[in-house]
């Protein structure tokens, strides 16, 4: 996918995305096969779509990640995982959104109050985004554990066991 073929025909005939060219903006680049745009034409042209158009793409992005909420939780969980320096290895075959909650037992509602929302728990949080380590559970649930150990909860509920009748 790294791969960039030395002109536009070589690419379309090769099917590699993405050619060397010129352009008058910026001189020796590389240009998208599929258009034959500059890649950095592309970006200055898509930032300033973005700039004039905020609330049109924010009720795009919502309307998509509501109808596609296992995506939409893989490419967040990507991205945390890059942010993070984490390991990543899942696939939309590992995100299996429950009626409700493991934890809590609540449903688990993809509008509405956020504390119903799905939301990826890593169960082991040192271990990244990789199978096996992850699991949907209420957005709730997800923040009570945050970063605590098993032991610290366990010291939560006995401090209220003990103190809070």
């Amino acid at each position: 996918m790294n791969d960039i073929a030395p002109s536009w025909k070589v690419g379309k005939r090769d099917g590699i995305k993405r050619y060397r060219s010129t352009c008058k903006h910026h001189g020796e680049t590389i240009r998208w096969t599929t258009n034959g745009t500059c890649i950095h034409c592309n970006k200055v042209q898509a930032d300033a779509y973005r700039k004039r158009n905020p609330k049109k793409l924010l009720v795009s992005r919502r309307k998509w990640d509501a109808d596609n909420p296992e995506k939409a939780m893989l490419q967040r969980a990507r991205g945390r995982a890059r942010s993070m320096g984490l390991p990543f290895d899942l696939t939309i075959d590992d995100i299996v959104i429950p009626e409700t909650c493991p934890v809590l037992g609540i449903p688990l509602i993809r509008s509405g109050h956020p504390d119903s929302r799905p939301s990826l728990d890593r169960v082991k949080n040192e271990l990244g985004y990789v199978k096996g380590n992850v699991n949907v559970i209420s957005y709730l649930a997800n923040r009570i554990k945050n970063n605590s150990t098993l032991d610290q909860l366990k010291k939560v509920v006995a401090y209220y066991e003990e103190n809070i009748s």
